[in-house]
């Protein structure tokens, strides 16, 4: 979100938390695709004109579902990343963070290897990071945070990789933490992949406003507003009064 409004100042967004049912990535394929589909029908009720499933785990197990049935394009993580970590390895070797879904999906492995057949892959489910991320441990000196990177990252450094893409949109938030650990590697954020993609899309389908003002910004979840808030600061980037009126919604589970 932060770096949609900085790359997208202009465009009017509207972001959904489904903050009553994460995290996804514990959950079956089928729960997962049938959650995506409620959450796009919302902000397609909404006029938007493009939907980013910014989540790792249903970009991997439900995009093409939501495509299917979507009336505007639908951007995920996994194109991205997959483009960004190519670009960016210089010896083949990547490595994929992500919860248990996406990484048992292999759907961003598969994009990066049909983008580079020389790449040796590797994913690496990190289950316990969420978790810990939503409830605030995201200083590298966190000793909680420390002792389950040190389980997670130990298990890359005889790999040799050069990239790792943090697959899910919680891991960016711990980058630095992440970097102690695996210095000199590449850290492809899907924050910033993504963002990326969507202003090249918008772009092509002739779809950017061309009007001057600032953008607007709408917030909706489904769980109450005060549990939300207390994480808003760490993933929308700016202060809870900034970010104006969070709204709780309840989601068609017909």
């Amino acid at each position: 979100m932060r770096v949609l409004r900085r790359l997208l100042p202009n465009e009017d967004i509207i972001y959904l938390g489904d903050t009553a049912r994460v995290p996804y990535g514990t959950r079956s394929p089928e729960t997962i695709t049938r959650f995506a589909l409620q959450d796009a029908q919302f902000l397609l009720r909404q006029g938007v004109k493009l939907i980013v499933i910014a989540c790792g785990t249903a970009s991997s197990i439900a995009i093409d579902e939501v495509r299917r049935q979507s009336p505007v394009p639908v951007i995920g993580v996994v194109e991205p990343v997959a483009k960004a970590a190519v670009e960016v390895t210089r010896n083949h070797r990547v490595a994929i963070l992500g919860t248990n879904a996406t990484i048992r999906s292999r759907a961003i492995e598969r994009e990066v290897k049909r983008l580079d057949p020389l790449a040796q892959v590797h994913g690496l489910a990190c289950p316990l990071l969420v978790p810990l991320i939503e409830n605030g441990y995201v200083r590298p000196e966190q000793p909680i945070l420390r002792c389950v990177l040190q389980e997670y990252m130990h298990q890359l450094i005889d790999v040799k990789i050069d990239t790792l893409i943090l697959g899910c949109t919680h891991f960016p938030l711990v980058s630095e933490a992440i970097r102690e650990w695996l210095p000199g590697v590449c850290l492809v954020d899907s924050g910033e992949a993504v963002a990326q993609a969507v202003g090249r899309e918008l772009s092509e389908l002739s779809l950017c406003n061309t009007f001057s003002r600032q953008g607007k910004h709408s917030y909706f979840v489904t769980d109450t507003v005060a549990n939300f808030t207390d994480i808003a600061e760490l993933f929308l980037g700016e202060p809870t009064g900034g970010v104006g009126e969070i709204r709780q919604i309840e989601l068609d589970l017909g």
